[in-house]
């Protein structure tokens, strides 16, 4: 143990004393630092310009366009134009999404609306698609309440000749929710407390841009492993005693950028619980040692690790959902998931099961590095008899 402990202390010096990691760990913080800045210039992936007449302020379009701008998240931004002619080139120019222009009365409009059947407002966009849809749920959600009253009320009128009653009208108040009707969930439907506390989504990407560091980390690990070994260092070591220090090897530039990584991740907000973001990367840095092990095992030479740096840095901005999930336009990439380590880390953290597929890889991994090594020396065994 404690020569394991002594090589602990070499790797960890040898380590932080070559530049090229050093550069490695300081681009986590960089990162964190561009990304904070370009998030506080009030960045946001939808900007909705809204325009409304000059008026009291009591008005209901007036506090119409106020509660749209006070519920902007950085998902969806609504902001105010000075004229309808600058909402249509905003539009028109793609600065904003889309555009809602309010009626100088709109809710005598509101009122009308049941009967006449004539639009309150007018909505200007460039083509008609998905984010413009959603941001319409978000508008129509802000004036339902004033709306469905006067639906109800007329709706009553007649059917009985009569108005709402003060009982009807406090069942209408008692069931009535003035709330967003959006909410933000993963895929396997757990909450998405990101986006629904006003993070910028600038800042997502950075997990998997950690990820992916984590991984070239212990890459860069096996490099080194395979420079020591090709200049003899490990030559009056026990074969017993080679394998775990080739997993120190990996696991010490790992737990480096690991907990770079985290303190990048709670630095910009996008973390989950403590115990979660903990958890996942505890599971995640052994995935990518006994990954690193099993690949060391394919690639038995430095230049082919060398060579495949680029490849699964490359492959996984691309397969893993770091910047956007290409599954959904090409199914089977999914599969491909299934031989990258960012995926299992991205894809298990936001729930309990899938922090559980996290630990396969730590129990099968092994057991096929020893199966193919028994293989690889039954091999040669029997090719040296022939």
């Amino acid at each position: 143990m404690k020569n394991y402990q002594i090589w602990f202390q070499l790797i960890m010096k040898r380590l932080l004393k070559n530049p090229i990691f050093v550069l490695t760990l300081l681009l986590i913080p960089v990162m964190v630092l561009g990304i904070r800045f370009i998030a506080g210039a009030g960045n946001s992936m939808l900007k909705v310009a809204i325009y409304v007449p000059k008026g009291d302020s009591e008005r209901l379009e007036q506090q119409l366009a106020l509660r749209l701008i006070e519920s902007s998240q950085k998902a969806v931004t609504f902001y105010m134009t000075g004229s309808e002619k600058d909402l249509r080139l905003d539009v028109a120019e793609s600065r904003a999404a889309c555009g809602y222009i309010l009626p100088e009365d709109l809710d005598a409009s509101l009122r009308e609306f049941p009967v006449s059947g004539k639009p309150a407002l007018k909505a200007v966009r460039q083509k008609d698609e998905l984010r413009t849809k959603i941001i319409d749920e978000l508008v129509f959600s802000s004036i339902y309440d004033r709306m469905s009253y006067d639906i109800l009320d007329e709706f009553i009128h007649k059917k009985t000749g009569k108005n709402l009653s003060p009982e009807q009208n406090k069942n209408f108040q008692k069931h009535q929710k003035s709330q967003i009707f959006i909410e933000y969930q993963y895929a396997d439907g757990s909450a998405n407390q990101i986006l629904q506390k006003s993070q910028n989504p600038l800042v997502l990407p950075l997990r998997g841009m950690t990820a992916v560091l984590l991984l070239l980390s212990g890459m860069t690990g096996t490099l080194f492993w395979y420079h020591d070994k090709n200049n003899k260092l490990f030559v009056r070591l026990a074969k017993r005693e080679r394998y775990p220090i080739h997993l120190l090897y990996v696991a010490v530039p790992v737990l480096l950028a690991g907990l770079c990584g985290l303190a990048a991740i709670f630095l910009t907000g996008i973390s989950s619980s403590p115990a979660s973001e903990l958890l996942a990367m505890f599971l995640y840095l052994l995935d990518i040692i006994v990954f690193c092990s099993f690949l060391r095992l394919l690639l038995p030479r430095k230049e082919w690790i060398l060579a495949a740096i680029p490849v699964f840095a490359a492959g996984s901005l691309i397969v893993s959902p770091v910047f956007t999930d290409l599954t959904l336009l090409f199914p089977s990439l999914k599969y491909a998931r299934l031989f990258t380590p960012v995926s299992w880390y991205l894809e298990g953290m936001h729930s309990s099961s899938g922090r559980l597929l996290m630990l396969v890889p730590v129990f099968i991994l092994p057991v096929l590095e020893i199966l193919l090594s028994r293989l690889y020396l039954w091999f040669h065994f029997n090719e040296d008899i022939l």
